[in-house]
């Protein structure tokens, strides 16, 4: 298998760094190398579509129950 190597320095051992860009309100991961610092990779520190999918659910959720809410409400109002 192949070694990664650092397309800067050719060094072959590689860190994580949490950081926010100037000016941002989200933070990033980094992947660089651990000898010169060079970024070969940033992923997002909190994974969006994970969290969009669980405030998805929530919302779900949310909309059902109101729904027997509002149902409960009608059928007091009947009355």
């Amino acid at each position: 298998m192949a070694t990664s190597t650092c397309p800067k320095c050719e060094g072959t051992s590689f860190e994580v760094k949490q950081t926010a860009p100037s000016g941002s309100n989200f933070y990033l991961w980094l992947v660089q190398c651990s000898s010169c610092g060079a970024v070969v990779s940033s992923h997002e520190a909190d994974n969006i579509g994970a969290l969009l999918e669980a405030h998805k659910k929530s919302l779900g959720k949310i909309e059902e129950r109101l729904s027997r809410i509002e149902h409960a409400l009608n059928v007091l109002a009947n009355r």
